[in-house]
């Protein structure tokens, strides 16, 4: 399974930064497209909670997917999986403190679709896919940065 890991340093601690991660009406916000999400679990985000969002992909403007958090350890791990046809897409977050600041790693694990899209999926995802999750960690830290207290 093709995995990326995408690295910012925040200048804003551990905890700020982690609950701007956990708040899925603040997704939106750091996405490079259009793209809204939901908890469809009541409640603080926790283990089992359940997601469901909209977004773009090359054309599919509006897809569809639903999503579980998988892993919650504060302010340190936050995780989530997406299954689409079977295939389960990983985003992973592990926040580090340095100094005053925090490391973001995004782990993305995808899996290699089928068929002739596999095959061209090298260049989809160098092209497409990795710098769009760049580009969305960049807009992550202008936000928190902008937002600081």
């Amino acid at each position: 399974m093709p995995t990326d890991r995408f690295t910012v340093v925040v200048n804003r601690p551990a905890a700020d930064v982690f609950a701007y991660l956990t708040d899925f009406s603040k997704h939106a916000e750091w996405s490079p497209k259009p793209y809204r999400v939901e908890s469809i679990t009541e409640g603080p985000t926790r283990v089992g909670t359940k997601l469901h969002s909209v977004g773009w992909l090359p054309g599919q403007p509006e897809h569809a997917s639903d999503a579980e958090v998988t892993d919650l350890d504060p302010p340190s791990k936050f995780a989530f999986n997406a299954v689409e046809q079977g295939q389960i897409f990983r985003s992973e977050f592990i926040l580090t403190p340095e100094g005053s600041a925090t490391r973001v790693d995004r782990i993305f694990s995808m899996p290699k679709p089928p068929g002739f899209v596999g095959v061209v999926f090298p260049l989809i995802r160098g092209m497409i896919i990795k710098p769009g999750v760049r580009k969305g960690m960049n807009m992550l830290k202008a936000n928190l940065e902008s937002n600081a207290a």
